[in-house]
């Protein structure tokens, strides 16, 4: 039994439902988001669908290379701002030890805790972004097991 909440498809669809709706409003076709708010919002989605169009974890294999950088970012600015712990960052330093099998438990764990978070603090949405999701890659850590960037 996992350690972390089971997810009905329907709770998983409500999360996907307002980090889309959110992603249409303030994520652009390319680049940083311009506002905090949407450059958290990329980051969740670019680590849902890693998942479910490649099956990309964080912190194993080339999930390394494409979805460890918007982990830490989650992790630093959910860490510093609010207090608030991600286990998928913590894959991005250690490593994914869990069940393949938890990981869509674990990732839908923390894209609630970001939805609840963006929910609390609409303000996001209007404040001025200075980072981009993809600068939080570490060039020592973030190589697949291939060795490929």
């Amino acid at each position: 039994m996992s350690r972390f909440q089971d997810f009905t498809k329907e709770q998983m669809q409500e999360i996907d439902n307002f980090l889309e709706a959110m992603f249409d409003q303030y994520v652009p076709l390319s680049g940083a988001a311009k506002t905090v708010g949407g450059e958290i919002v990329r980051a969740c989605n670019r680590i849902i669908y890693r998942w479910f169009n490649d099956g990309d974890i964080v912190g194993l294999g080339y999930g390394k290379v494409t979805v460890n950088p918007p982990a830490r970012y989650l992790g630093s600015i959910f860490s510093t701002r609010f207090d608030v712990h991600l286990n998928v960052c913590e894959f991005a330093v250690c490593g994914f030890h869990e069940s393949e099998d938890d990981y869509e438990n674990i990732m839908y764990n923390d894209m609630s805790k970001a939805v609840e978070v963006l929910k609390a603090h609409p303000e996001l949405f209007e404040e001025t972004n200075n980072d981009d999701m993809l600068n939080h890659r570490y060039d020592q850590d973030d190589w697949d097991d291939d060795n490929e960037f």
